[in-house]
């Protein structure tokens, strides 16, 4: 047999397809696969080849076709006159096929294209009706009409794959079939493109229709009231189907140890279709979604064993509460790269009485490759280098930017670990540089998994996020300002009507030292203030003070965090979270440690669980303050705040070694190794001098002991 490879041109303007063939493979086989590739039915399709058309029953060979020859795909052939009408024909027919494709998302080009050529078409047609019904042949005789008409096969399709999903209940050695679910997401994609071009924008279609609906709804009725029928049949036989999952592996929270069955990540793309189904009818998202509250485990579990960097699911943002934190925080990190991926380490060498000024000129200067490839930190006058260094230098580095001292965040009045951009942040002609400088040292931080006892306030969070800010939102970071906002809203009516508080539209900001007023709205400052506009009042102060005043600080903190994701974007990754899922990313499990969880995560070397100096050292933790035993866990690891799950959290274990030296010097550690070493102490007391010695502040939280 004779292996060859040519080109088939699809359609007028269409792609270009290479196809591998025998040449004694009869011309039926390029068919079949052009059909394969693309979704056109071979009863469409005729293939030119210098200038002749091929016959099915043909050999390759016969027909003369060689290494790199050019082939042309067109509509089914017909002798006329009418060359162009069929020229457009088969670029509609092209059209509408790719409309069909699994990866095909239909944009305003594509609408306006399939408008124009149609339109194109209908100026054709002559004002004589027997001259006007040859172009309605050729539309007839086309392979067009059958194209438009996918509702039957997308009816049939959805039928076998209630079927399927029935039979996968009763056998655990069934499975869904991929190209049935991939054949229903796909030809699914024009149905709901119809009906959605006939719906105003905005708007969703309220079923059952009326009998009697003369709108374009009528003209689309099979086709809405089956995507509807099918809509329900394929959730329930999906739910049922996630219920048993449930059943059968004993999912609740904990899913590490659930086995996986490949095929089971088609459920999301049945999911994910159905969510699309059901944003096309009017209250029939909340039905979708809590039907998914229902199968709330099953589907954490399938995000989680399935979900990948490559596929879309920012439809289960907006529903942010059918997920655990579990999951939530696994799409967050998909978000952001693998340390190492993109190639070596990026080397700074910090002087620490620079610690700030330093780390900005790296940062700031670095590309965003060479900060993903990872980081490789070595402090001035110190030998010490490693995992241990590298997490001292991101928490000292987050302390120092977000010390209100440096004029670039302001700490929330009730609680000083929560902070958001300060207004007044341009005192330093480089605050923006230095916003910039911040996304990215946050973004590096969640990347390298680093608690930093640090966390963002409501308003900043929500900004990031793209959501909108409400007075509700304000009240921890401004509270006299919230409470005085809730009195004008919640004072009577004739008061605020008797311009007894003298408000106007403006508001006064204050810029370099001095003070000036700031219109809210055109003419804002002769615009009083009463009971009908007090609520518009209170928004735009709301707006003025905590989005616009800091906009650009915002913007610039957004474009460093996005330098670092691989989404090129910031808003999913803050979308897909709640405020209090970045707590605790940030801020980790808090400052109160688990002396039984610390004791179950700690290994020993020289020294036995039984030895008398193990048990004294832990009775001497159990009795420190809370300060104390997070001064001695950050001289032990370099960590001082853990993640969210505890040390279970940690990449590796604690380790206490015994060391070699005389009885009466201090312990020691190499926090790259998570490794305390101590000698075997005479007594208790002499234990607790010492180890009350490293936990006082200004020696547990200093490097130099590693």
């Amino acid at each position: 047999m004779n292996r060859i490879y040519f080109f088939v041109r699809l359609f007028s303007g269409g792609k270009t397809l290479v196809v591998h063939a025998d040449s004694t493979n009869r011309v039926e086989v390029i068919h079949e696969k052009i059909s394969l590739i693309t979704g056109i039915p071979i009863s469409v399709q005729s293939l030119i080849y210098r200038g002749k058309q091929l016959q099915s029953d043909q050999t390759i060979s016969d027909c003369g076709i060689e290494m790199e020859s050019n082939l042309q795909l067109v509509g089914r052939l017909r002798s006329t006159k009418h060359s162009h009408a069929w020229k457009l024909m088969d670029e509609l027919s092209s059209l509408i096929w790719g409309f069909c494709k699994t990866e095909f998302c239909l944009v305003q080009y594509d609408k306006d294209r399939l408008e124009d050529v149609l339109l194109e078409l209908l100026v054709m047609i002559p004002h004589d009706i027997d001259e006007a019904s040859e172009y309605l042949k050729i539309f007839i005789s086309s392979s067009v009409p059958a194209a438009l008409d996918v509702l039957p096969f997308v009816s049939e399709i959805a039928a076998q794959l209630h079927h399927n999903l029935n039979l996968t209940m009763e056998s655990t050695d069934l499975s869904l079939s991929c190209s049935l679910v991939h054949d229903f997401a796909a030809f699914m994609l024009p149905v709901r493109n119809a009906i959605l071009f006939q719906v105003p924008f905005g708007f969703t279609i309220t079923f059952p229709l009326m009998e009697n609906d003369i709108g374009e709804a009528e003209y689309y009725r099979e086709s809405i009231e089956c995507l509807h029928c099918s809509f329900h049949g394929l959730l329930e036989a999906t739910l049922s189907s996630l219920g048993l999952l449930e059943t059968r592996l004993g999912l609740k929270e904990e899913l590490e140890d659930a086995r996986v069955v490949q095929w089971w990540s088609l459920y999301l793309t049945i999911l994910k279709e159905l969510n699309n189904i059901s944003k096309l009818y009017t209250g029939l998202e909340n039905v979708f979604w809590q039907k998914m509250r229902q199968v709330k485990a099953s589907l954490c579990f399938l995000v989680v064993k399935f979900a990948t960097k490559s596929e879309d699911y920012e439809w289960l943002f907006e529903h942010k509460e059918v997920l655990s934190f579990k999951v939530r925080r696994h799409f967050a990190i998909m978000m952001l790269p693998e340390v190492g991926d993109s190639g070596g380490l990026y080397s700074m060498f910090i002087d620490r009485s620079r610690m700030l000024e330093n780390s900005f000129e790296y940062i700031g200067n670095a590309s965003p490759k060479n900060l993903r490839g990872g980081l490789f930190i070595k402090f001035k006058h110190e030998e010490a280098t490693g995992p241990g260094v590298l997490r001292e230098w991101f928490l000292l580095v987050c302390q120092a930017m977000f010390n209100p001292q440096n004029a670039l965040f302001v700490a929330c009045p009730n609680d000083r670990r929560r902070f958001f951009p300060n207004s007044a942040s341009k005192v330093n002609p480089l605050h923006l540089n230095y916003f910039c400088f911040s996304g990215r040292m946050i973004a590096l931080t969640l990347m390298h998994k680093v608690q930093i006892g640090v966390v963002f306030d409501r308003t900043f969070f929500l900004q990031l996020a793209g959501k909108d800010i409400t007075l509700e939102d304000v009240r921890d970071v401004d509270p006299p300002f919230y409470k005085s906002c809730k009195e004008i809203l919640e004072m009577d009516p004739e008061m605020v009507d008797g311009d007894n508080l003298g408000l106007r539209f403006i508001c006064d900001v204050e810029s370099m030292g001095s003070r000036k007023g700031i219109e809210l709205c055109p003419n804002g400052k002769d615009t009083i203030v009463d009971s009908k506009n007090r609520e518009k009042y209170i928004n735009l102060l709301v707006k003025h003070y905590f989005v616009t005043s800091v906009a650009e600080q915002v913007a610039c903190f957004a474009k460093g965090f996005a330098d670092i994701t691989t989404t090129s974007r910031h808003q999913p990754f803050f979308r897909c979270l709640n405020l209090e899922d970045l707590d605790l990313m940030l801020d980790g499990s808090g400052k109160n440690i688990s002396v039984e969880d610390w004791k179950a995560h700690t290994e020993y070397s020289g020294y036995k669980k039984s030895d008398r100096q193990i048990s004294w050292f832990w009775k001497i933790v159990e009795c420190m303050s809370v300060e104390q035993r997070n001064a001695l866990l950050f001289f032990w690891t370099s960590i001082k705040f853990l993640p969210p799950n505890g040390f279970a959290g940690l990449s590796s274990r604690l380790y206490i070694h015994k060391s070699s030296t005389p009885y009466d010097h201090l312990p020691t550690s190499q926090t790259c190794f998570n490794c305390l070493r101590f000698p075997p102490y005479k007594s208790k007391s002499i234990m607790q001098d010492r180890l009350h010695i490293i936990t006082q502040e200004h020696i547990g939280c200093s490097f130099g002991t590693s």
